[in-house]
């Protein structure tokens, strides 16, 4: 319940013929909205929230990661390429 979906790719990605409720899923990703937050907001019960996460990861379109709070705090690798695009 304390992690969340983080997409990797657009919405638009999905196939037409997904379910109702994997198109709502998608749409209520965000990073700082827990399983348990959107479990409420969709009134789904929490093990369809799982089955639909471990779909969208088998999928490879998204990842589970911590949810996101204004209270932590992040870093960025100091490896990592960072490039301006103008």
């Amino acid at each position: 319940p304390y992690q969340t979906m983080i997409l990797t790719c657009p919405a638009s990605v999905l196939p037409v013929d997904a379910s109702p409720d994997l198109f709502r899923f998608i749409h209520a990703c965000k990073p700082s909205k827990s399983f348990q937050d959107m479990q409420m907001e969709l009134n789904l019960p929490l093990p369809q929230i799982y089955g639909m996460a471990a779909h969208v990861l088998y999928w490879q379109l998204g990842k589970v990661v911590s949810t996101m709070k204004t209270q932590n705090v992040y870093c960025i690798n100091s490896n990592c390429p960072i490039t301006k695009d103008l």
